[in-house]
């Protein structure tokens, strides 16, 4: 397991190579070159080695050489290198909040804790109330609609830094949306067995369907306050599961930086006993 992340970085700078030589001007890139320089590297997944979440994942010399990927879209996909490297990327630190960690109870249901995914944390996160308790402060508001992941493409011009990004049919993956009255939830979410293996996050990865979601409710011209989430989902053999919820604040819409961290909570999800099953223990 070892073997694919320093594969997938090898890779990332053959590709830096390749752009250094052959578009030092744009430092541009299509999905023709990734496949080949992938193939290559013996890196099977070329569609994954153009998305870095964190940079614990990154090869070091792209901080040394003040760079970052960001996705175009069009077709075939294209890719860059943008200068600028301290804006592509949020720390994540721990709660501060006084009452963290917050022991959050609930009864398991069957489909409960049956696997480590994002979508396993994201679907106990809403069940159990934690996003309500988080956007709303109210534990009991049943009023909210959730919305599935999909997929949507977009096509904008947005900044980053001292870098405007024009994208074309740009696919953006939303992992989740809830709606209350005149405000809508967006979380991207993540799931790792250490908070250490992800101290920041891609910027990108929460402002690109934020930014979709704004420019469609201006278009309706809907009031509606759009709140981006991250949610961290854990496992910590001390507390067991774990959510850690951080709400952002793009300041300008148009641009993914800077970002700001509004607040955080950390949750620590754990199993209530029921009278019933208290009466079936022999």
């Amino acid at each position: 397991m070892a073997e694919r992340p320093r594969r997938k970085q090898d890779t990332l700078l053959a590709i830096w190579d390749w752009v250094k030589a052959n578009a030092p001007d744009t430092l541009e890139f299509s999905n023709p070159e990734v496949k080949h320089i992938s193939t290559a590297q013996g890196f099977s997944n070329q569609f994954d080695v153009v998305h870095v979440d964190t940079t614990p994942k990154l090869p070091r010399l792209f901080i040394d050489e003040d760079v970052f990927l960001v996705n175009l879209g069009y077709r075939p996909g294209r890719h860059k290198f943008v200068r600028g490297f301290r804006h592509a990327y949020c720390e994540l630190p721990p709660p501060q909040s006084r009452s963290d960690p917050s022991p959050w109870t609930y009864v398991p249901g069957l489909l409960d804790d049956i696997d480590d995914s994002e979508a396993g944390i994201l679907s106990l996160a809403f069940n159990y109330q934690i996003f309500a308790d988080f956007l709303f402060y109210n534990r009991d508001r049943h009023d909210l609609q959730l919305h599935l992941p999909r997929r949507t493409k977009v096509s904008f011009t947005y900044e980053i830094g001292d870098t405007r990004v024009t994208v074309k049919n740009l696919q953006v993956e939303v992992d989740f949306l809830v709606q209350g009255p005149e405000l809508v939830g967006l979380a991207e979410a993540k799931f790792v067995t250490d908070v250490r293996k992800m101290p920041d996050f891609a910027v990108l990865q929460l402002y690109l369907p934020y930014r979709r979601l704004m420019d469609m409710f201006e278009a309706k011209n809907a009031r509606v306050s759009v709140r981006p989430v991250f949610a961290l989902g854990y496992r910590d053999p001390r507390v067991g599961i774990g959510v850690r919820l951080y709400e952002f604040r793009f300041p300008d819409p148009k641009k993914a930086w800077p970002v700001e961290l509004v607040r955080s909570r950390d949750y620590i999800l754990k199993h209530r006993v029921t009278e019933a099953a208290e009466n079936s223990v022999p």
